[in-house]
């Protein structure tokens, strides 16, 4: 096919079970056009260092250990380097001189690196063909920011079409497991 066909690319998908996709080169550029823009050979070279890069943060993520909320929000670590990424990203290679910017920078990365770690999708997840063209995806990791802010919202407004509407941004749990939390809590008041 090489050989009759100019311009053709092979890509392997992370699923091996899966075959080889062929792109031409136009298609496989549109894809990174955005990236593309001003100087192609450097920009090529960018693009090679930030997929290598989230390469890395993705094993980050998956290594992590599983967060879960017992009762406090303080227990918890983000994976070291997608934080030292987040950090970097925010800030740069600067030092900040103060202590109050230090602590709203952190938090800043600590916040962007949760997002992070609840928008993370597996290999499978991503490769997975549903039979529905509408299906969520149902594993949804918790951080103290999507657990922190569902209680919250929750607790305020009282509002459950609210807090659904946040899990479908990814930006909080879904409606169920704040019941599922505020029962638990609820039956150590009542138990203790």
């Amino acid at each position: 096919m090489l050989d009759n066909i100019p311009d053709v690319h092979f890509t392997r998908p992370l699923d091996k079970t899966k075959p080889e996709q062929v792109l031409s080169t136009k298609a496989k550029e549109s894809l990174l056009a955005p990236g593309l823009v001003n100087d192609p050979s450097k920009l090529r070279e960018d693009v090679k260092v930030l997929l290598k890069a989230a390469k890395i943060l993705r094993k980050d993520i998956a290594n992590a250990p599983l967060w879960k909320f017992q009762g406090t929000f303080d227990n918890y670590e983000p994976p070291a380097l997608l934080q030292l990424f987040c950090n970097h990203a925010i800030q740069g290679l600067h030092d900040v001189k103060t202590t109050s910017r230090a602590e709203s920078m952190n938090q800043s990365a600590s916040v962007l690196a949760q997002h992070f770690v609840c928008a993370y999708k597996t290999d499978r997840q991503v490769t997975y063909g549903t039979k529905h063209g509408n299906v969520a995806f149902k594993h949804r990791t918790e951080t103290p920011l999507n657990v922190g802010l569902a209680l919250d919202v929750h607790k305020n407004t009282r509002s459950k079409c609210l807090v659904e509407k946040l899990g479908q941004l990814d930006l909080s749990v879904p409606y169920k497991k704040v019941m599922e939390i505020e029962t638990d809590i609820a039956n150590s008041v009542l138990s203790g």
